[in-house]
């Protein structure tokens, strides 16, 4: 056996088990083994890295995330590898808008949307507009977001991504919640969770199911929505992911908030609190200016308006400097009516 062989078989090894290990969506399993590689060799190839990538996204680690991105974009220059930089890109972008940093995702989302459209990348093109779409719903610009979600999840489909239609489809009952069409908020986000639970992705469900949640409290079905909300906590947890906890926790206060029962309501308390915690550990900071804003609300609900002035003060500091427009805007409207 000639010297070189040896080593191909092993990356080809590695592949295979990669591929495998994220199509079955077992992304702790698929760090250890890549990290047990070392990151130097999962750099050499842009499909290791971008499955890397994922992985670290998947399991919560946005930060990590974040700089391997720019670690992944740099090893891609001296090969010349413009598929590779498609993916770090697409990385970079996702990590950024999770970090709350949405000049920069809106930067790399750009690049990547003309990178993917010279080299006829539909998968990269398609992902490009899905990060620019859920940068205009959180700019307020939801009916924009809706037509560039769609036209991503036409593409998903076709490509016969069922991930990336399921993504994009909790993105758009995002959308159609935000436009108070709560039926089709709740129509997208249970074929979400079709397709998340399908494709056995346990973080996906949870997403879908907090989503359906709140949309169902929203259209008034409060005990389907207190339900609901239990089921994404319980989802949630069983996904070992903070971040969608928190979310979960928040949404699971705003249902008993809508019960109007007293007891619910310092059960909310209680579960803002904590949903608080989880957020500053995952460090996401939509979700906490999210937290924030319901926290105020419950205040005013409690009869204490002027101790809901911290927390929404501090929602609308974290909402303006995300840009989210819109939710500024109404927080503004909110305090001022506190005076």
């Amino acid at each position: 056996m000639s010297t070189w062989e040896e080593p191909d078989r092993r990356a080809g090894a590695l592949h295979r088990e990669a591929e495998r290990l994220a199509t079955s969506g077992q992304w702790s399993t698929l760090l250890e083994r890549l990290e047990a590689a070392g990151l130097d060799t999962v750099l050499q190839d842009s499909s290791l890295a971008y499955r890397y990538g994922e992985a670290l996204y998947h399991t919560g680690r946005i930060e990590d995330l974040s700089a391997f991105a720019l670690r992944f974009e740099e090893s891609t220059a001296p090969r010349a590898d413009g598929r590779g930089l498609l993916r770090a890109l697409n990385l970079g972008a996702i990590a950024a808008f999770e970090l709350g940093r949405i000049e920069e995702a809106r930067s790399r989302s750009e690049r990547q949307l003309t990178l993917a459209d010279a080299e006829d990348d539909r998968d990269m093109l398609a992902r490009a507009t899905q990060n620019l779409a859920a940068i205009a719903g959180l700019e307020g610009r939801t009916e924009d977001a809706v037509a560039s979600f769609e036209l991503a999840l036409s593409t998903h489909a076709t490509l016969g991504r069922v991930r990336g239609v399921a993504q994009v489809r909790h993105n758009l009952g995002n959308c159609f919640r935000d436009l108070g069409r709560y039926d089709d908020a709740q129509d997208a986000y249970r074929d979400a969770e079709a397709d998340f639970r399908r494709l056995d992705y346990p973080r996906g469900v949870a997403m879908a199911t907090i989503g359906r949640a709140e949309a169902t409290v929203l259209a008034g079905d409060t005990e389907l929505g207190v339900g609901l909300a239990e089921r994404g906590v319980s989802a949630a947890r069983s996904a070992g992911d903070p971040g969608h906890e928190a979310e979960a926790l928040r949404v699971r206060a705003r249902a008993a908030l809508a019960t109007g029962d007293r007891e619910m309501r310092s059960a909310a308390a209680r579960d803002l609190a904590a949903a608080l915690r989880l957020a500053r550990s995952a460090g996401n900071p939509l979700i906490q200016a999210e937290i924030e804003r319901d926290a105020g609300r419950l205040r005013i609900e409690a009869g204490r308006r002027r101790r809901a002035r911290g927390p929404l003060r501090r929602a609308l500091a974290r909402f303006e400097k995300l840009g989210a427009v819109a939710e500024a805007r109404k927080l503004r409207e909110r305090l001022e009516s506190l005076v």
